[in-house]
C-alpha cells in the first residue's frame, strides 16, 4: 500500500510540474506591447468656446475632454 500512495505523490508531482512548464510556454508566447509614458496636460481656457492643451498648444471646442485629440496628454489629472 505504502509503495501506491508514493507511485500516486511522484505522478501527482510530475502533473504539477507539467502544468507550470506549459504555463511558462504560454506566457512566453504572448505579445508584448510598446508601452510609452503617460504625459499629463491640462486644457487652458482661451474664450468661452475654445480650450488650448498645455502640452502640444493644440486648439479644441471640447472644454471637458479626457484626453487631447491631437497629441493624446490625458488630462484628468492635470499637469504641465
Amino acid at each position: 500500500m505504502e509503495n501506491n500512495s508514493f507511485m500516486v505523490e511522484v505522478a501527482g508531482s510530475k502533473r504539477k510540474m507539467i502544468d507550470g512548464m506549459m504555463m511558462c510556454v504560454e506566457i512566453a508566447d504572448l505579445p508584448t506591447i510598446e508601452a510609452v509614458p503617460v504625459v499629463h496636460g491640462n486644457l487652458i481656457k482661451r474664450s468661452p468656446y475654445t480650450s488650448q492643451c498645455s502640452v502640444c498648444g493644440h486648439v479644441t471646442t471640447e472644454s471637458d475632454a479626457n484626453f487631447c485629440p491631437n497629441c493624446g496628454a490625458d488630462m484628468r489629472k492635470g499637469g504641465n
